[in-house]
């Protein structure tokens, strides 16, 4: 497996794996996907916006392939997002709660704040 950035290349073939339109175009947005071989098995985003003080590193995106969960793959793309985050100067990085599941449901009740731990 694989983690590396998207590329335009990418968007069918992303598409196809989470069944919606990446958001890609936008500056503020950073996109990675996970690759076995040549078949993009995850994808991981994060967001920047302004903040009061500094800017404000979120968490916009995690899908890995439901056969594919268990592998380590969707811990991959978070490391990945939080190695971003830490590059660009963030102190913490927000994770909203309750992604929606491979079963279908969302729990989200809020938004978890990465911390414990320097980015």
């Amino acid at each position: 497996m694989h983690i590396r950035a998207f590329r335009p290349s990418d968007a069918f073939a992303l598409t196809r794996l989470t069944g919606s339109t990446p958001a890609v175009s936008r500056p503020e947005r950073s996109v990675w996907v996970a690759e076995e071989g040549d078949r993009l098995v995850g994808t991981a985003s994060l967001i920047v916006s302004p903040g009061p003080d500094r800017p404000v590193f979120r968490v916009a995106s995690l899908f890995v392939l439901p056969e594919r969960q268990g592998r380590g793959i969707g811990r991959a793309l978070i490391r990945t997002l939080e190695g971003a985050a830490r590059q660009r100067g963030a102190e913490s990085l927000l994770v909203p709660a309750g992604f929606p599941s491979s079963q279908g449901t969302d729990t989200d009740s809020g938004t978890y704040i990465l911390m414990g731990k320097p980015l």
